[in-house]
């Protein structure tokens, strides 16, 4: 979504952050799904919400929880500020809903209710959640 300087070959500080988490968790891997797949590395920098482009978004991510039998993901958006950002995430938290898939996060969430960015907080095992 907006990645500042993660690359093909080289990660940023928020995926060595899942990185560390997944380990810690006992996990063999990972996968990060964006709330929306426009890039920018200034999110005020994104065009308006396109519906279109969400929905293709929503449906790659779909696939992969079906294919993978996911019952529970990550949540570690944080307080989202603009409007494309929430509204897909709106989507994928719809899809989610439909496949029966819990939303687990760190530490309390936001004063807003949302799930903290893996960049500002401490996994914890025990602290697990579900929205």
């Amino acid at each position: 979504m907006n990645p500042s300087a993660a690359r093909d070959e080289t990660s940023d500080r928020t995926v060595n952050r899942v990185i560390a988490a997944s380990q810690k968790l006992g996990y063999d891997g990972w996968v990060v799904f964006n709330t929306y797949p426009e890039r920018a590395t200034d999110a005020a920098n994104l065009d308006e919400f396109d519906v279109i482009l969400s929905q293709e978004n929503v449906a790659v991510i779909k696939e992969f929880l079906i294919k993978n039998e996911l019952k529970e993901v990550w949540g570690a958006w944080g307080d989202l500020k603009y409007e494309a950002l929430k509204q897909g995430r709106d989507a994928i938290l719809k899809v989610l809903a439909e496949q029966d898939i819990k939303v687990f996060h760190f530490a309390p969430p936001t004063k807003a209710g949302n799930p903290r960015h893996p960049l500002y907080l401490k996994v914890e095992v025990e602290r697990k959640r579900y929205l």
